[in-house]
């Protein structure tokens, strides 16, 4: 069910051109895929968010998902916090 919504977020993101909202949607994915243990789809998604915020200059949005990124390669699952 969440990956459907998320799939549907992104469509409307796309329809009406919002590429943060789109972007934010890609991070909140790759939280979702790195909670469930599954680490390399959600490094794709956070791959996706760094490159879509780092065109619209969201340096804060940008320093979120890299430190998501840093935590995971620590062997930091996230859980717990």
């Amino acid at each position: 069910r969440a990956k459907s919504s998320f799939e549907e977020s992104i469509s409307i993101f796309k329809q009406i051109k919002n590429i943060f909202g789109f972007a934010q949607v890609y991070y909140y994915e790759g939280l979702m895929f790195n909670k469930s243990g599954n680490e390399a789809e959600a490094k794709k998604y956070f791959t996706k968010a760094v490159e879509m915020f780092k065109k619209l200059g969201a340096k804060a949005w940008i320093e979120k998902v890299t430190r998501e990124l840093g935590t995971r390669r620590q062997g930091d699952t996230g859980t717990g916090r």
